[in-house]
């Protein structure tokens, strides 16, 4: 089975305690509101996460419980539909370009700041039938090996770091190896509470992790296909898979503040949930409120 190498930086500087003096940490290189995000939140605390891929189309996160270990890649791509026939458009943003996949063509793509641009470009292509953005999310809790850690070493630290083997590597930093899970995770504990910098080692074995999470978003359809949309939740206004009161105030903000705030066609598509077919209205955000304290 192939070895892969996954090495993890965790710089600890603002440090959040927590019940057993263990840190959580904030993931930024994590979509807001992405299946991914949604899986870090529902773990139950004490835990701890590390960012390992900060990467618009590729988002890794180490995270840590007592006696559970898990990693999570987080795969996003854009797909678009073009008509039959049709050459494939060029997008006008610098290293963005569109390949031809087994499952349709994919947007590649290195900054999140383009993602707008590249959406509203292919929004105006009158050949662009829709683009969707798919999460795919992969667990990883069982291929996780031991490997070691890299410390930073000094004065200040080294009676902390004394009960450790340490093994000279190049600057100020050592190498500790692990002999136990246990042992890596109180090492941890006692980097946090000591706020000394360190990066893991991370060797997982695992060649295909399972699928443990997809999510499709439909972010652009023309205006000839609107109708073909099925909504995936009735009510679910901002795609969050869930029915609530933030579903109502969207609708009513998209009504109120179109330039700001808007229904992406999927979203419209669920927030139609009143009358027949007659787009979205204030009556759907009313009917949402009305579902949400039992009176319809």
């Amino acid at each position: 089975m192939r070895k892969i190498f996954r090495k993890i930086s965790a710089t600890v500087s603002a440090v959040v305690m927590c019940a057993l003096t263990i840190v959580n940490f904030s993931v930024y290189a994590v979509e807001t509101g992405s299946p991914l995000d949604r899986i870090i939140k529902s773990y139950e605390e004490p835990y701890v996460t590390y960012e390992i891929y900060d990467f618009p189309r590729s988002q890794e996160i180490f995270i840590a419980q007592e006696n559970e270990y898990h990693l999570l890649h987080q795969y996003v791509n854009l797909y678009v539909d073009i008509k039959d026939g049709q050459p494939v458009p060029e997008i006008p943003v610098e290293n963005v370009h569109i390949n031809e996949t087994l499952a349709g063509y994919t947007v590649m793509y290195n900054n999140y700041a383009d993602e707008n641009k590249i959406i509203g470009f292919l929004s105006e292509c009158e050949d662009v039938l829709s683009v969707d953005k798919v999460y795919t999310v992969h667990g990883d809790p069982d291929g996780i090996m031991l490997g070691g850690a890299w410390v930073k070493y000094s004065e200040e630290n080294k009676d902390t770091l004394s009960e450790y083997q340490l093994i000279d590597t190049a600057d100020d930093k050592k190498y500790i190896f692990f002999k136990s899970q246990a042992e890596r995770f109180e090492f941890m504990k006692k980097m946090h509470d000591n706020n000394i910098e360190y990066e893991l080692q991370i060797v997982s074995t695992t060649e295909e992790p399972p699928v443990i999470a997809e999510e499709k978003i439909n972010l652009y359809t023309s205006p000839d296909n609107i109708g073909s949309l099925q909504p995936t939740l009735l009510g679910d206004a901002n795609e969050d898979g869930e029915l609530s009161l933030s579903d109502a105030v969207l609708i009513m903000q998209s009504l109120s503040n179109p330039d700001t705030f808007q229904l992406t066609p999927q979203g419209k598509a669920n927030a139609d949930i009143y009358g027949d077919g007659d787009g979205v209205t204030a009556m759907d955000a009313l009917q949402i409120q009305k579902i949400m304290i039992g009176l319809a």
